[in-house]
C-alpha cells in the first residue's frame, strides 16, 4: 500500500514537471497573453486611458502591412500637424499592444513628428501565432518601413536621406536594436528597458516564475519553444546587434526594474558601436519611467530625436 502511494506521488511529481517544462514554460514564452489593441494597458491608463489616436486629439489612418511570411500587421499612421517626413515608429512590449504607446505618440505629435505604431505579431489585432522576440519581428519592422517609405512618406527614397527613428519599450527595444543593425533607413533609436538576449532574459523569467535557475529546465523549455515556433533563440541577441550599429542610440532604464535588469542597458551601452547615450532613471521600475522622472524623461527623448532626425 505504501509503495503504491509513493509510486503515485512520484508519477504526479514527474507529470507536473513534464507539463511545466514541455508545455507551460515554452507556451508562456512564445504565446504571451494577447492584449486587445483597443484595451487600455497599465501604461495607457496612467496617461489618460487613450483607446485610439482620436481620443488623444490626433487624426490618423489605419494601416495594414503584410510581413514576409504572410502575417498581417495592423497599425496606425498619425501624420504630424506640420507637413514633413520626420517619422518615429513605436514598438510595444510583450503582452501589450500599440494602444499602450499612445501617450508617447501624443508627445511626438505635439512636437511635430509623424508617428507609426503597429501591433507586433501575435499581439493586438495583428496576425501570427508566436512571439519570437526579434527573430521574425525585425523583418516585420523592415516590411513596415518599406511601406512607410514607398507608400506613405514623400520623397526622398534614399536611405541616407531618410528621417526615420525608432522608439521601443522592453521587447520593442530589443526588436528596434536588432532591426537597426540591418535596415539603413533607420536614423536613430531610443531603446527603453531592453534586454541583452533571449537566452539570458529567459533565465530571469524562469527564476521569477518558477523560483529556480536550473539549466536543464531552461534549456529544455527553450529547445521546445524553438521547435514549436520554428526559430533560433541564439539569434535573438540585441547585444550582438548593437556591435554592428551606425545609428545613434539612447538607452533608457529604471534603476529598480525587476522585470528586465537595469544592468542590461548598461551592457548594451558599453557594447554599442555607434554614438550612444545612457539615461538611468533613479528609482524607476519597468513601466513607471514617466511617473518617476516626469517631464525630464519626455524632454530627454524629444531632444534626442530633434538632434538626429
Amino acid at each position: 500500500m505504501l509503495a503504491a502511494i509513493v509510486l503515485i506521488i512520484v508519477f504526479a511529481i514527474g507529470g507536473t514537471a513534464w507539463w511545466c517544462v514541455y508545455k507551460r514554460l515554452p507556451n508562456k514564452l512564445i504565446r504571451p497573453k494577447r492584449c486587445p489593441a483597443r484595451s487600455t494597458s497599465l501604461r495607457s491608463r496612467a496617461h489618460g486611458g487613450y483607446q485610439t489616436p482620436s481620443d488623444a486629439g490626433m487624426e490618423y489612418e489605419s494601416i495594414s502591412v503584410v510581413a514576409r511570411d504572410g502575417v498581417n500587421l495592423a497599425g496606425w499612421f498619425i501624420p504630424s500637424p506640420e507637413a514633413n517626413n520626420r517619422t518615429v515608429i513605436l514598438l510595444h512590449g510583450v503582452g501589450s499592444s500599440r494602444t499602450g504607446m499612445l501617450p508617447t505618440a501624443k508627445l511626438l505629435h505635439t512636437n511635430g513628428y509623424n508617428t507609426l505604431m503597429y501591433d507586433s505579431r501575435a499581439s493586438g489585432e495583428s496576425g501570427g501565432e508566436f512571439c519570437t522576440y526579434g527573430f521574425l519581428e525585425k523583418y516585420d519592422l523592415v516590411s513596415v518601413i518599406d511601406m512607410l517609405v514607398y507608400d506613405i512618406l514623400p520623397a526622398p527614397k534614399n536611405a541616407g536621406e531618410g528621417h526615420i527613428g525608432l522608439l521601443g519599450f522592453s521587447m520593442g527595444a530589443a526588436v528596434a536594436l536588432q532591426a537597426a543593425a540591418i535596415e539603413p533607413f533607420i536614423r536613430c533609436v531610443i531603446a527603453e528597458s531592453g534586454f541583452l538576449d533571449l537566452n539570458t532574459v529567459a533565465y530571469d523569467y524562469l527564476e521569477r516564475h518558477v523560483g529556480v535557475r536550473w539549466k536543464c529546465i531552461h534549456d529544455t523549455a527553450l529547445r521546445t519553444a524553438e521547435r514549436i515556433a520554428h526559430f533560433s533563440v541564439k539569434d535573438v541577441s540585441p547585444l550582438e546587434s548593437v556591435k554592428k550599429l551606425h545609428a545613434p542610440v539612447l538607452f533608457i532604464h529604471g534603476t529598480e526594474d525587476r522585470t528586465v535588469k537595469p544592468v542590461y542597458s548598461q551592457k548594451l551601452y558599453d557594447a554599442c558601436s555607434s554614438m550612444k547615450e545612457l539615461y538611468m532613471i533613479e528609482g524607476a521600475h519597468h513601466i513607471d519611467l514617466y511617473e518617476t522622472a516626469g517631464e525630464t524623461y519626455n524632454t530627454k527623448r524629444i531632444e534626442f530625436f530633434n538632434r538626429y532626425l
